[in-house]
């Protein structure tokens, strides 16, 4: 019934309580962490973000909400006001970015970097043009843009390619980036790069290098045995 949808104004309302609520459990994740010398080392806790907690905690309270009140929301509010928040993201990221000039006294080589980025951007060619095409059961195209461009640059920049190719969310392919996101787990955290950052300090490039590809191996395993059968079940039902 119209009288139990929610007004505009309680659209926003549940978005600025999930952020509340997700930032107070960051800041009481962060004082825990410095409690212990374990976590404080390695920064366990305080490698959960912000926008993943917000997420977690926006479907909580849309379930809760949904299923405790007659309250209703429409969903076509909550993908124009995501939109527009994803737009002043956008604006303000393009404003404060910047690049910093190379200077011979910080060690860094102008050819490392040159190298860098351009297996970067071979590799994740190569995952485009193979991988993806392979990996994906449907809408390989806009699964691989919008993953590249979260990988090259960030994960607002693969939001942005996923809300331009799809604005009216026909297909699954926002919703399923969108859940990818709230992968606060280790692989799917600011936590990896902690890792990756102890072992080259403590045993140098190539053993983050060998960790690093055991840990490519071991979700390629567990993608073959564990979604691809459900991939292939799922493209054969939709034929």
């Amino acid at each position: 019934r119209d009288e139990n949808l929610a007004s505009l104004a309680g659209h926003f309302s549940l978005i600025a309580l999930a952020v509340f609520v997700a930032f107070c459990v960051a800041l009481l994740a962060r004082l825990l962490e410095l409690q212990f010398a374990f976590l404080r080392a390695h920064r366990v806790l305080s490698a959960l973000r912000l926008h993943q907690l917000s997420m977690v905690f926006a479907l909580l309270l849309v379930r809760a909400t949904l299923r405790h009140s007659r309250l209703r929301f429409r969903r076509e509010w909550f993908s124009r006001m995501c939109g527009f928040m994803l737009d002043t993201t956008v604006i303000a990221a393009i404003t404060t970015s910047g690049f910093a000039p190379l200077s011979s006294d910080s060690g860094v080589r102008t050819g490392s970097v040159v190298v860098i980025t351009a297996a970067c951007v071979a590799w994740n060619v190569f995952a485009f043009v193979w991988l993806f095409r392979h990996m994906f059961p449907n809408h390989w195209f806009e699964r691989g843009v919008v993953l590249c461009g979260e990988a090259l640059g960030h994960s607002f920049t693969g939001l942005m390619l996923a809300r331009t190719m799809d604005p009216t969310l026909a297909t699954p392919v926002p919703t399923a980036f969108a859940y990818q996101l709230m992968l606060i787990f280790v692989p799917g955290s600011g936590g990896k790069n902690t890792i990756i950052i102890s072992v080259l300090d403590a045993h140098g490039v190539w053993a983050a290098f060998v960790v690093s590809v055991a840990v490519v191996v071991g979700w390629l395993m567990l993608f073959r045995k564990y979604f691809l059968p459900r991939f292939h079940t799922a493209a054969g039902a939709s034929l």
